[in-house]
């Protein structure tokens, strides 16, 4: 199937469940790749914003230089990474794929303490700390994005208990004297998802998925409930008392 880049103007790359595809312009001047993977083709069609089956009937510019020039522009996106996590796309403006998906599966807002989320602002809270662009956002497993978002209404629930439980200690610490008028306390907040071993490394169970986050129970003997009636959430908060037991 011929699908098009419909918002593109210039020679772009995609690597999609491994698959190297490469979306370039025709003689018609549209942006069209050859998709044969049945998934790829239903995962970029997915996204129409972007994407949509090309019906044109414009044909493949035939490139009479060497196969050097022609890969040159494929370099373009390594220089990606030198921009921040989480404004890697520039403006939503200039940005052809400025739509983060997010879960049909997951409720549209989230209850964190006395605030409300929506799961649009969830979704840009994860997709910050993903380090990915828009498009490789959109085009992740959705278990896999499903999981971020989670993992991101975990940490602000715990980051909301650890609030008001330093919140409680402070006041009990001080019932008895009153505290100076210009003093303040403020306590960090410790992300209990975050661990790290003797080595000095460091991994964050808010970003695993669930079979990522049972093979590393399994390695580490820790027990986690079977099936599927534990959300994802618990089993992390599982995991992350487990190794601070252990320790």
């Amino acid at each position: 199937m011929q699908i098009q880049a419909y918002r593109r103007t210039e020679r772009t790359p995609v690597n999609l469940f491994g698959i190297d595809l490469m979306f370039e312009p025709n003689t018609a001047g549209h942006v069209v790749a050859e998709v044969t993977d049945e998934r790829a083709c239903e995962r970029l069609l997915s996204i129409s914003d972007a994407y949509r089956e090309y019906m044109g009937e414009g044909q493949p510019v035939s490139v009479a230089v060497s196969p050097a020039p022609a890969l040159a522009p494929v370099t373009a996106p390594v220089a990606a990474p030198a921009v921040p996590p989480g404004g890697n796309d520039d403006d939503d403006d200039a940005d052809p794929d400025a739509v983060l998906l997010g879960s049909d599966s997951l409720p549209p807002d989230f209850a964190v303490g006395e605030q409300t989320f929506t799961q649009d602002q969830i979704v840009k809270l994860a997709f910050a700390r993903s380090g990915m662009n828009r498009e490789e956002w959109n085009l992740n497993d959705e278990d896999d994005r499903e999981a971020l978002i989670e993992g991101e209404v975990t940490k602000l629930v715990l980051a909301e208990e650890q609030r008001v439980q330093a919140a409680k200690a402070a006041e009990a610490a001080t019932a008895d004297t009153a505290p100076p008028a210009d003093t303040t306390t403020e306590t960090p907040a410790v992300n209990p998802l975050l661990i790290r071993n003797e080595a000095g490394e460091t991994l964050d169970l808010g970003t695993l998925t669930e079979t990522k986050l049972r093979e590393f129970a399994n390695a580490n003997n820790i027990a986690l409930p079977g099936g599927k009636s534990t959300k994802v959430g618990d089993l992390r908060l599982m995991v992350a008392k487990a190794l601070t037991q252990a320790a």
